[in-house]
């Protein structure tokens, strides 16, 4: 993984650095340091003031931005797409005792409905049409922006937004772009 394309990348040493001369009380790994095992201690570190966890930073070189896997996962697809070869119907037999089943037999016998049909064996079923599709998966590298985002939200003295820009050169009024969710997703997500 080349961190160059995830823009401007910092040293986490350096990062501990700057933080710890803007505020004497952030302190750093502190599970590591108790002797506590944690899945992703090889990657990533926590972020302390006062004994209180505020975030996870990268080792090593930190990039800008999160860098997430890819995987594949089963998604939902539409039916005007059930042609396609990449999609196929999933089905599930509905309960006699379903509310609304009456009104759904109804309009599943006289094809009102795409999403509901009744069998040769007189079940109805919901159908489903899905695909297999590569998704965003878990998170890789958390990025220096959420750790700096995490620290100017949890109000440590001397960790601001000013502050911030002027120990490590950076532009801490750029955002990441989307709609709500992936932004939201993009600096707070771990």
């Amino acid at each position: 993984m080349n961190l160059a394309d995830f823009g401007q990348s910092i040293d986490s040493e350096t990062i501990k650095k700057g933080l710890r001369e803007l505020c004497s009380d952030i302190h750093f790994d502190m599970g590591t340091n108790l002797g506590q095992w944690h899945p992703m201690q090889p990657d990533r570190q926590g972020v302390y003031h006062h004994g209180r966890h505020i975030c996870s930073m990268d080792r090593g070189v930190c990039p800008e931005f999160k860098v997430w896997s890819v995987e594949e996962s089963i998604v939902p697809a539409s039916f005007s797409e059930v042609d396609n070869e990449e999609v196929s119907l999933q089905y599930v037999v509905i309960p006699h005792d379903t509310p609304g089943y009456e009104d759904a037999w109804s309009d599943a016998r006289k094809g009102r409905r795409d999403d509901v049909q009744i069998r040769a064996d007189g079940n109805m079923v919901k159908l489903t049409p899905v695909r297999v599709s590569k998704v965003r998966g878990r998170c890789i590298r958390v990025g220096w922006r959420h750790t700096f985002e995490r620290l100017i939200l949890a109000n440590i003295p001397g960790v601001t937004r000013e502050a911030l820009a002027a120990k490590f050169n950076v532009d801490m009024l750029k955002f990441p772009v989307g709609g709500p969710l992936e932004t939201y997703a993009q600096i707070m997500e771990e």
